[in-house]
Parts: C-alpha cells; structure tokens; sequence
C-alpha cells in the first residue's frame, strides 16, 4: 500500500509563506524584505492571537502595505486555526531560508534581512540558538553547508525531522 508523503511526517509541521498566483510584486514603495516577514512580525508585536487572527491581520496588513501576495498556511497536521499561536515549543526547531539569486538576473535583495529578524524573534519567543538552522546565499563568504542548495536543503530538512515526535 502506498502511504502519502503527508502520512508518513512524524511531526507538526507548519509553514507560513506569502504568495500570489502571479508574479509576485508591490504596488507600493519597494520594501525591504519580503511580504511575509514584514507583516508578520508586527502583527505578533501586537500579543498574543490565534492563527486565524494572525493570518487575518497579516492579510490585512499586505493589502495595506500595497503587496499583491497573500498569507498561506500550509500544515503536515489538521488544528484547530482557533487555536492560539505559539511560536516555539519547548522542543521546537526552526529552519530559516534566504534564497536571494545572488549574482543572477532573478536577484532579490533583503531576504537576509527576513532572516534576521525571523531569527531574532525566535530566540525572544526561547528557541535556543541550536535548534535553528540558517540557509543563505545573502553574503559572497557563507560557508559552502549554508548555502541554499538542493543537497544542503536535504540536509537541512533531515535535521528538522530527526527525533520529531507526533504532535
């Protein structure tokens, strides 16, 4: 019998991205940073709230920021999006992605600075330093295992789901 890839995740696996069907552009003054980081890290400024209102306020706050994208909660597990959101669990690990296309046509700048303050937020939320790993392609001197590549984000996603229990 062939189980789905979705069956076969041990742990609760929740990834919040920002995206549109089209090309994924502003209408507004160029930000720095992407979409996602630059609403979601004020709407959690505000306390505590569940992911629906996270979500909502996020969405909110694109359209107002003049951004074509829109928040996207994709999960390994069904919950309850009542629930409220609680960013780090005691046994939690993060993996943070900046793909910037450095030295390409397709470059994107800020994404580096996404990290960061997703980085920062997690350990004020008391994530340890350990349980995060970090992918970019923002500097010319990232180590060749922190770069994101195909092998390295493998690797990457190995280590997010060694030991993971079930939800």
């Amino acid at each position: 019998s062939t189980q789905s890839t979705w069956d076969t995740i041990k742990a609760d696996v929740r990834v919040l991205t920002a995206w549109n069907a089209g090309q994924a552009v502003m209408a507004g003054p160029v930000l720095v940073g992407g979409a996602c980081t630059n609403t979601m890290l004020p709407c959690l400024a505000r306390g505590s709230q569940t992911w629906l209102q996270l979500l909502q306020a996020m969405h909110t706050a694109m359209k107002r920021k003049g951004y074509q994208q829109t928040p996207h909660l994709t999960t390994s597990t069904n919950f309850d999006l009542n629930q409220p959101f609680l960013p780090v669990a005691t046994d939690a690990k993060a993996l943070l992605i900046a793909l910037n296309y450095k030295d390409t046509a397709e470059q994107i700048d800020g994404r580096a600075d996404d990290i960061e303050g997703m980085h920062e937020y997690l350990l004020q939320c008391g994530c340890r330093e350990e349980d995060i790993k970090i992918l970019s392609d923002s500097t010319s001197t990232s180590h060749p295992d922190t770069l994101p590549s195909y092998a390295n984000i493998l690797k990457a996603l190995a280590w997010l789901a060694h030991d993971a229990t079930p939800a």
